[in-house]
């Protein structure tokens, strides 16, 4: 009974707290409707996300670039930048104004700017991985950050694990729902069959220059094949003679002595 009574207060529990977790999620979801002063940085960042996963649903196998994934990571820094300024503006930096709700919005202000400063020197220096830069950059997860961090910033949503774990369920259903529309939207393959041509016209070049740079080898191993046989012919027809001329100084000495004996 113990174990029952465990089971059905821990199971309680449990739909406790996803009953907070999904108000909370719907809570985050419509402050853009109450407070409109965020749209401005919100509406380019959703349309950018949404756009970006259409394009990266169509074109599948193209990768972000070590490039966008720099230009993701600043635009973050950016977004980072302006709501710094929004607190200040409004009293609500910590240093400033003392308070829980303020030290809370400097503290994802912070970690939005420390996280963007980051990953923009790594982009930079292609200081990590290109598959892990790559994840960490792409245009879904920053704008997520970044979308999050300015409903948070504007809005009076409490600060604490409920809007934590809301926030996480909210990035799952975005993904889930972009993974669906890219199992709905066909892969554009023209892109990669124009790759795949280029790469073999590249190929076809580099084979050439290979083949140029083995012809030209053999040539050179044949000059010196070739100065390697003169030398030694030279060199054996110089021992010939050499050797010619010891027989002929040898037939004069013989010569010779025969006159003085016959003498």
């Amino acid at each position: 009974m113990a174990a029952i009574d465990l089971f059905y207060a821990y199971s309680r529990n449990v739909l406790e707290l996803s009953s907070y977790v999904w108000d909370r999620a719907l809570e985050i979801a419509i402050q853009p409707s109450i407070n409109k002063d965020m749209l401005i940085i919100l509406l380019p960042l959703i349309a950018t996300m949404f756009v970006m996963q259409l394009y990266f649903s169509r074109y599948r196998r193209e990768e972000l670039g070590w490039g966008s994934a720099f230009g993701n990571s600043a635009v973050l820094l950016f977004v980072g930048i302006s709501l710094l300024a929004y607190l200040l503006n409004n009293s609500l930096f910590y240093f400033t104004n003392k308070t829980d709700m303020s030290m809370a919005k400097t503290l994802v202000v912070s970690v939005v700017i420390i996280e963007s400063i980051s990953l923009t020197i790594t982009n930079f220096f292609h200081s990590t991985s290109k598959r892990l830069a790559y994840r960490l950059s792409s245009v879904f997860f920053l704008n997520f950050i970044a979308i999050i961090s300015v409903i948070l910033v504007y809005s009076n949503v409490s600060f604490d694990y409920i809007t934590l774990i809301s926030s996480i369920l909210i990035f799952f259903i975005l993904s889930l729902s972009f993974e669906i529309i890219k199992m709905v939207i066909p892969e554009h393959l023209f892109g990669e069959f124009k790759e795949i041509k280029e790469s073999m016209k590249e190929e076809e070049v580099q084979l050439k220059e290979v083949e140029v740079e083995k012809k030209e080898a053999e040539k050179d191993e044949m000059k010196k094949k070739k100065d390697e046989l003169i030398r030694e012919r030279k060199k054996i027809r110089e021992e010939r003679e050499r050797k010619n001329n010891q027989l002929f100084l040898i037939a004069l000495i013989t010569l010779g002595i025969e006159g003085l004996v016959r003498k």
